[in-house]
């Protein structure tokens, strides 16, 4: 029996095109520049239910949605990096 057919297509990958997310000039900085903003904004919201001027509280689920956000935000920074780097090689 010819497994190695089955494997190969159970291996496919779907490639999804996120090219949205990153800076119309295809830029490495502009691309890290505009995902460290992303982060940045949303972690800054974040840091206002935490100090004193803080005014509605959001729910522990919106915060913890933010917060992941702003994780993988910092992810997709470090995969760009990461490829840029491997790329340079």
């Amino acid at each position: 029996m010819d497994t190695s057919n089955n494997q190969a297509q159970t291996e496919q990958h779907t490639h999804v095109d996120f090219s949205h997310r990153l800076a119309p000039t295809n830029e490495v900085t502009d691309s890290i520049g505009l995902m460290t903003d992303r982060a940045l904004g949303v972690l800054t919201l974040l840091l206002c239910q935490f100090t004193k001027g803080g005014n509605a509280r959001l729910s522990d689920e919106l915060i913890a949605g933010a917060l992941d956000a702003a994780i993988q935000e910092v992810e997709d920074i470090k995969s760009i990096a990461t490829a840029y780097e491997q790329k340079s090689r």
